[in-house]
């Protein structure tokens, strides 16, 4: 463990390029070429009293770009970087193993979107590049979470707007159906635990 934080802390560029790779890599792999048979995750109560808001499709995509924001502005923290690195390994490999050994997603439905609705064509693009694979646990809630609470740690007079901003995140992965409220727990309850990472690997730093 001492290894793996010096090098993560003395090799910064590097070490962001690897996790990015396994992110995006692996990711693409379970998505893609999964080892089994997907189970299909069924909507509960909760699920279908979810409204349906197109316009939340915006706050869903900023998930991706705030992962390398994330990972550009908290490097310039020597107390934060370590810590969001390895919380951010924790909450992809988790969800990534779970992919693996439990292929799920869910049966989307595509017909809510009018053609002729202001909102078809973004949402074309997304339903080619997101599969309705990987949903439970969801990584776009975790990563949401890790992101803005590390965020908010080094700009603290932001931390609430920060803490908003994954909130809203979360919402529109059920709002815009692509996730059921069963893949926002998983990946809340991932955030959280992953957020005790400092708590193991303060006497290594």
């Amino acid at each position: 463990m001492k290894d793996l934080i010096l090098q993560i802390k003395n090799n910064r560029n590097k070490s962001i390029t690897i996790i990015m790779i396994v992110y995006i890599l692996f990711y693409f792999m379970a998505q893609h070429f999964p080892l089994r048979e997907v189970t299909i995750l069924n909507p509960g109560i909760i699920d279908l009293k979810i409204p349906k808001i197109p316009a939340f499709i915006f706050f869903y995509i900023l998930s991706y770009p705030l992962v390398f924001i994330s990972f550009a502005l908290i490097r310039k923290s020597n107390e934060q970087f370590v810590n969001f690195s390895l919380s951010f390994l924790l909450v992809s490999l988790c969800s990534i193993f779970i992919f693996l050994i439990f292929p799920n997603g869910i049966l989307r439905n595509t017909s809510w979107i009018p053609l002729s609705s202001f909102f078809h064509t973004p949402f074309k693009l997304l339903w080619i590049l997101d599969k309705p694979t990987n949903c439970f646990p969801s990584l776009h809630v975790s990563t949401a979470f890790v992101c803005c609470i590390y965020l908010g740690k080094i700009y603290e007079n932001k931390k609430w707007s920060l803490l908003f901003l994954a909130c809203l995140i979360t919402v529109s992965t059920m709002m815009i159906r692509q996730h059921l409220f069963i893949d926002v727990l998983g990946g809340t309850t991932l955030a959280i635990i992953s957020l005790f990472i400092p708590r193991f690997t303060q006497k290594y730093q």
